[in-house]
């Protein structure tokens, strides 16, 4: 290897390292208080989203994303842009049995810097007359939230659905 590569990318490995402390140091240094605002204001965007979609209001979900803001979808699918989410939206609350609902609790928050948070949940389609999610609709949610001008906004929201249980190998 060139010498001067092997240089490069050391200071590469260093630098992502550096920007990454920088982050986190920010997001440490952030108050407890404006913390936990900042965290209901997150969990906020996120049962916003949920409640407009179960309510039937795709207009209404796909507004809490960014003008960049994309969908990523259990099978894989990108929708970009709050227009395109809200078509896929749309179609897919007109496909589901009416009174399905989408049930989701927040698993955990993370603080990325001042203006960024992940977000993750567990949950999935709660069809008309079941009591709890089956495993074939489970799955993990993530959401990347950006605060533009003290608005927070999805950037990406990201379903993987979870394998179905196997049997126990004894």
């Amino acid at each position: 290897m060139n010498k001067d590569f092997g240089i490069f990318l050391s200071l590469r490995r260093v630098t992502v390292v550096a920007l990454s402390l920088v982050s986190l140091s920010a997001a440490w240094a952030t108050p407890p208080s404006s913390r936990d605002a900042t965290e209901a204001s997150i969990r906020a965007l996120h049962s916003q989203m949920i409640e407009a979609y179960n309510r039937g209001d795709a207009a209404g979900a796909a507004s809490t994303f960014a003008p960049e803001g994309t969908l990523i979808t259990g099978d894989a699918t990108r929708y970009v842009t709050p227009l395109e989410i809200e078509r896929y939206l749309s179609r897919l609350l007109a496909k589901l049995p009416k009174g399905t609902r989408f049930i989701a609790t927040v698993t955990d928050v993370r603080f990325v810097g001042r203006d960024m948070v992940v977000l993750t949940s567990e949950g999935g389609w709660l069809y008309p007359g079941e009591t709890a999610v089956s495993d074939k609709n489970q799955g993990i949610q993530t959401l990347v939230a950006l605060r533009h001008k003290g608005v927070w906004r999805a950037v990406l929201f990201q379903r993987t659905r979870k394998p179905a249980s196997s049997p126990t190998i004894k």
